[in-house]
């Protein structure tokens, strides 16, 4: 994972240094931090998205909703009954490789699903965000399956193929509102995992695009509170609350276990009593 290679930095130098506050973005990391062990890594107990935000998906809601992924697994599973399905290797098409990679992924074939995977990823044009988000989201549920199943090897490397396709979609300077949503996966993907400091630098890329963005302000501040980043998380609360996030989404900061690290600072008292949560 090519993250890791900045692990020496992690380790010895101090990670604020790679965060700004809201007025400017000069000393945030052009590089995201680094992103460590998939399978040791510890979530949240209380989460933001369980306070009825509306803020983000794991991997099988988008799956469900795509039409496109969803049709070609009917096909996919309509030439195994039928005897026609094609190995891996002889697949020539993106969608067809994709069905296939879903319908072994559904049918508890791990391995059958990570080879047709890695011929549509092959066949992937990623100009086509939605086409990279199927695949990204297959690799994802494949690394979660395994991850259940205490295959922590095939966990990570299933991981690391999603943060590939990722990496190389937003490599190839994407339109800035596509660019958005890939780094809102990412970020939602990094919270899941409880990687807060790499989840914090996605969901800050988005303020770039989305500077008046409440709800993305409010992602900065809970992951940087579950870093420990106390200073710099009640700033960007501080942001989310002046644009307005009470009044766009129903979420009670007083309530949110992202922010328990916040609570004993002077700051937060005063936000708390400011806007009465």
């Amino acid at each position: 994972m090519k993250y890791l290679l900045y692990l020496l930095f992690f380790l010895t130098a101090p990670l604020m240094a790679q965060f700004d506050e809201p007025e400017g973005d000069d000393t945030w990391s052009e590089e995201p931090p680094p992103s460590g062990t998939f399978t040791g890594s510890e979530t949240a107990t209380t989460r933001t998205r369980d306070k009825g935000m509306g803020l983000g998906r794991g991997a099988t809601t988008p799956v469900a909703e795509d039409a496109r992924l969803l049709r070609a697994r009917q096909e996919a599973e309509q030439r195994v009954e039928s005897g026609d399905q094609m190995p891996p290797e002889e697949m020539s098409g993106f969608e067809d490789a994709l069905g296939m990679g879903y319908y072994y992924l559904d049918a508890g074939r791990d391995d059958l699903s990570g080879e047709y995977l890695a011929v549509a990823e092959a066949k992937l044009e990623y100009g086509d965000l939605d086409a990279v988000l199927s695949v990204f989201y297959l690799y994802n549920l494949l690394a979660d399956g395994a991850k259940e199943r205490g295959m922590e090897q095939e966990a990570e490397a299933m991981f690391e193929k999603a943060e590939s396709v990722a990496d190389t979609y937003l490599a190839n300077d994407p339109p800035p509102a596509d660019a958005a949503e890939m780094h809102a996966e990412l970020g939602w993907n990094y919270y899941d995992l409880g990687w807060y400091d790499l989840a914090a630098y996605h969901f800050h890329e988005i303020l770039d695009w989305q500077p008046e963005d409440a709800g993305n302000a409010y992602m900065v501040a809970s992951t940087l509170a579950l870093a420990g980043r106390t200073e710099m998380a009640l700033d960007y609360l501080a942001e989310a609350l002046e644009l307005g996030l009470l009044d766009e989404y129903s979420v009670d900061p007083g309530q949110d276990g992202d922010l328990d690290g916040l609570r004993d600072t002077d700051a937060y008292r005063e936000l708390a009593e400011a806007y009465d949560f």
